[in-house]
């Protein structure tokens, strides 16, 4: 065969290649085509994740198309700079494609299961993310837009693989072309006062404002979105501005000195319940019990004071509602919507923390949880806080004497799980074995987190269900709202449980029962139970008012004793909290007198009910958007200052220089 001939029998695609691989014109004018595509793809695949459906991905494109335009832009850039560093179009394009899918996946998943935004904070539970997938394993479930989604990016990447072989730079000239890129990102997209002309203000955002994430995920995107998030922290002004000291002093003091610190002798037990995702659902409309699958907790209403618990969150963020009401911080407070669980334990070193101030007038104090110790850092966080002991599942033996003895402690334990964890039942019991080892030498401040009622709630978590109820419900709805049901009801005699044994208790003893978040009730095909209720469009949670977010964002909460004269109000009365002054009104039932740090909690709670990031409520139930004039700003003002004074590192804290 003859070169000539073997020339003319190759195929009009390799003498393409040819052509491009020896052409440099063109490898840059391939380079940077494929990369600009890339970007467009991407930038499409993560509308559609976020969207759910080609209809409601083009209606946000139509309303959106410069956030689009700027989210090309975005990632077309990072696909060259990442592409011309390594010389590899293929291992840019992959790297990138990695970040957009993980992070329109993660914002889409965790919106499912608990109507809450992607924040760049959850960054923090990334090694945590097995267990994670584990806990809501069954909610986890891939779509067909996210499968097209995902195919349509594999099939890219693969044509790219191709492509990008033939189109290597043999000089050292793609680091200068690297360097340019770099130049120009940072000119567009890093550049405060140039990304905010170009970028956020067209989009009605703007660097160095906090939003609501669902309503900056709305305006322009996920890629963009994380991204302000990014640029947030890179801008943030300084938390306080020290000058202010004296001004802020004084006028702290003048709200501490309107705060009666109160205080006694009595030193009862608390026992604190941390009731998963618990609510009344006999509450909720279009839904028709055959008997009362909250009996006891109704019971114990009657006898305690009761009301709205409301929280920072709807189907998940257990540990960071326990640590505002374990410590008395208002994320609402600070500089951002910070996740509390991921602060450093030596952070919370100089705050009277709850455990630490039951722990100085005497009490024995100890956290128990029905789950191991492996998502949230709960060990160094919690030492630091001031708890004596710590209990997790692999250390029940320790309170237990049964488990004790157990030949072996795993099997004995498996008889403990009720609906796929540790049943609230025999949380209960491990509540009154440890009252009974630790109350003859002091009063105990006992402060446990359930499981039992944790997600996933699908018509297969329990054998059998107890409370039939009747709804317009389709099937899978009402397997879910089974699921829940059953476990809430089961968390209701836990309760009734501990109320008959301290009912006999000579002494006096309160119990703090609340769920720490409604739970999110996703259902397959769309929306969640709520959305199928009634009680929510099954919209984003932005675009829910600031009523229905304050509704679905609270759960029920009760104080109990076996001495009326403790608690704070009337047997049978209501009072509404939330996760920020709980803790407080612990401290103040059981008679511990408030220093100037809870005082001011507590003359913030003077005006207002519940201050989250997407609502507040008045102390007569009115709820609002934004904080009204009339619930006294400066004090919110002063407090913010003295806050984020308080977390700032500086060891001479502004609360401590108050006095009651």
């Amino acid at each position: 065969m003859s070169p000539q001939t073997s020339v003319s029998e190759k195929s009009a695609v390799n003498l393409f290649f040819d052509r491009l691989g020896n052409n440099t014109k063109y490898k840059y004018i391939a380079f940077i085509a494929l990369s600009l595509l890339t970007g467009l793809g991407l930038s499409l695949v993560s509308v559609l994740i976020t969207s759910q459906g080609l209809h409601a991905a083009l209606t946000w494109i139509g309303s959106n198309f410069l956030a689009l335009l700027a989210t090309f832009l975005f990632l077309s850039l990072l696909i060259l700079f990442f592409a011309w560093l390594t010389n590899s179009l293929f291992a840019s394009s992959v790297f990138v494609s990695i970040l957009v899918l993980s992070a329109s996946l993660v914002n889409h998943f965790k919106m499912l299961i608990t109507s809450t935004p992607f924040y760049l904070s959850d960054i923090g539970l990334i090694t945590k993310l097995k267990d994670i997938a584990q806990l809501n394993s069954s909610s986890i479930t891939f779509s067909r837009n996210i499968l097209l989604g995902i195919f349509a990016v594999v099939i890219w990447l693969i044509i790219l693989f191709v492509f990008s072989r033939r189109i290597k730079f043999v000089s050292k000239q793609h680091f200068v072309c690297a360097a340019v890129v770099f130049l120009v990102f940072g000119l567009v997209f890093a550049l405060k006062p140039v990304t905010n002309a170009l970028v956020y203000k067209p989009c009605r955002l703007n660097i160095g404002e906090n939003y609501n994430q669902s309503h900056v995920y709305d305006k322009v995107g996920v890629p963009l979105g994380l991204w302000h998030s990014a640029l947030n922290l890179m801008y943030a002004e300084p938390a306080f501005d020290e000058s202010r000291m004296p001004e802020v002093l004084d006028a702290a003091q003048s709200y501490v000195n309107e705060v009666d610190p109160g205080g006694s002798s009595t030193k009862p037990n608390v026992i604190f319940i941390l009731s998963e995702s618990f609510s009344d659902v006999t509450k909720l409309p279009g839904v028709s019990y055959s008997s009362d699958p909250l009996e006891d907790f109704h019971k114990a209403q009657s006898a305690g004071v009761s009301g709205t618990f409301y929280t920072r969150s709807l189907g998940y963020g257990t540990c960071n509602i326990e640590l505002e009401i374990l410590t008395g911080i208002n994320t609402r407070f600070l500089t951002t919507d910070r996740q509390l669980c991921y602060m450093s334990p030596s952070e919370f070193t100089n705050l009277p923390s709850v455990p630490k101030e039951f722990s100085d007038n005497g009490y024995y104090t100890a956290f128990l949880h029905m789950f191991n110790d492996s998502i949230y850092n709960r060990t160094p966080i919690y030492t630091q806080l001031g708890f004596d002991d710590l209990f997790f599942t692999d250390s029940f033996a320790q309170i237990d004497d049964q488990a004790a003895a157990a030949d072996d402690y795993w099997a004995y334990m498996q008889g403990k799980i009720s609906g796929e964890f540790y049943s609230d039942d025999y949380m209960a019991d491990l509540l009154i074995s440890l009252y009974e080892k630790e109350t003859a030498d002091s009063p105990v401040f006992l402060y446990a987190a359930s499981m039992e009622n944790h997600t996933p709630f699908a018509a297969d978590k329990y054998d059998a269900y107890e409370y039939p109820f009747t709804s317009s419900l389709n099937e899978e709805a009402q397997g879910c709202l089974n699921a829940y049901t059953q476990g809430c009801a089961n968390a209701s005699k836990s309760l009734g449980k501990l109320i008959d044994y301290f009912s006999n208790v000579s002494e006096p003893t309160l119990i703090v029962f609340f769920g720490d978040h409604r739970a999110g009730l996703p259902l397959d095909e769309s929306g969640t139970v709520y959305s199928a209720l009634g009680m929510c469009s099954e919209e984003k949670s932005s675009s829910w008012s600031a009523e229905t977010i304050a509704e679905l964002y609270s759960t029920n909460y009760l104080i109990w004793s076996n001495d009326e004269s403790l608690l704070p109000g009337e047997p049978g009365s209501t009072k509404d909290t939330s996760s920020a002054y709980l803790g407080l009104d612990a401290l103040r039932a059981a008679g511990i007198g408030l220093d100037p740090y809870w005082s001011m909690i507590a003359s913030v709670k003077e005006s207002c009910t519940a201050y989250e990031w997407l609502y507040a409520v008045d102390n007569n139930g009115k709820i609002y958007s934004e904080l009204p004039e009339t619930l006294d700003p400066d004090k919110f003002d002063t407090m913010a200052w003295l806050m984020r004074q308080a977390l700032s590192g500086n060891s001479d804290i502004a609360f401590y220089k108050l006095h009651n």
